[in-house]
C-alpha cells in the first residue's frame, strides 16, 4: 500500500521534531542581551537612513533640472533649456555606465 500525503507530511513533521529536540540538547541557547539587539537596530536605522538621504539626493538632483527645464522652456528662453538637456547628458551617460559596470562586477544576486 502506497502512503498518502498526509502520512509522508506527518512522517516528516515528527522526523524534524525529534532533530530538532537532538539539537536543542546539543547546543544550548543563549539569547543575546538587549544592548546588543539595541546596537544591531541602531547601526540597521543608520544604514537605512543613509540610503533614503542617498535616494532623496538622487530624486532632487534629477527633478530640481528637470522642472527648471520645462520653466526655461516655457518661458521662452529654449536655448538654457537645451544647455541644461546637453550637461544632464553629459554628465549621465557616464554615470550610468559606472553603474552598470558595477552591478556587473557585484553579480545580479547582490545588487540593489
Amino acid at each position: 500500500m502506497k502512503p498518502t500525503d498526509q502520512d509522508q507530511d506527518n512522517k516528516l513533521i515528527t522526523d524534524l521534531r525529534q532533530d530538532w529536540e537532538v539539537l536543542e540538547k546539543t547546543y544550548s541557547v543563549t539569547p543575546a542581551p538587549l544592548d546588543v539587539w539595541e546596537s544591531l537596530v541602531h547601526r540597521q536605522r543608520q544604514v537605512t537612513r543613509r540610503r533614503l538621504w542617498r535616494d532623496l539626493l538622487l530624486f532632487w538632483s534629477v527633478a530640481v533640472p528637470l522642472v527648471s527645464g520645462v520653466l526655461f522652456l516655457g518661458s521662452g528662453i529654449s536655448a538654457w533649456f537645451w544647455l541644461l538637456q546637453g550637461i544632464s547628458v553629459i554628465v549621465g551617460i557616464p554615470l550610468a555606465i559606472n553603474e552598470f559596470k558595477a552591478s556587473w562586477r557585484k553579480g545580479a544576486s547582490t545588487y540593489d
